[in-house]
C-alpha cells in the first residue's frame, strides 16, 4: 500500500553470535567472508546510523529506531544530537 504521509528507510545487519565468528569452517561453509568479524547489537546498530548519516539519505532524518538490544547504548544519541 503506498501512502502520501511519509516514508521508511530501513537498514539490517546480520547478527552473528561470537560462536558462529569465531569458526571460520562455518562461516565459509555458510558462505559468509571470512573477514566478518563479531559485532554487537549496539555496534552493528551504530554502523547502521553511521552509514545512515554519512550518506545523502542522512540529511533529513526525523527519528532512528532500533530493537532493545541496541537501544542500551546511548552514544548513538550524541552523534545524531550534533547532526543538522
Amino acid at each position: 500500500m503506498r501512502r502520501s504521509r511519509g516514508r521508511a528507510l530501513v537498514d539490517r545487519e546480520l547478527y552473528l553470535p561470537a560462536s558462529w565468528t569465531g569458526d571460520r569452517q562455518r562461516l565459509a561453509e555458510a558462505g559468509i567472508d571470512d573477514d566478518v568479524k563479531f559485532a554487537t547489537k549496539p555496534q552493528l546498530a551504530q554502523r547502521m546510523l553511521e552509514h545512515l548519516l554519512d550518506s545523502d539519505a542522512g540529511a533529513g532524518i526525523g527519528w532512528f529506531t532500533t530493537d532493545e538490544a541496541a537501544r542500551t547504548d546511548s552514544s548513538r544519541r550524541t552523534r545524531t544530537d550534533r547532526t543538522p
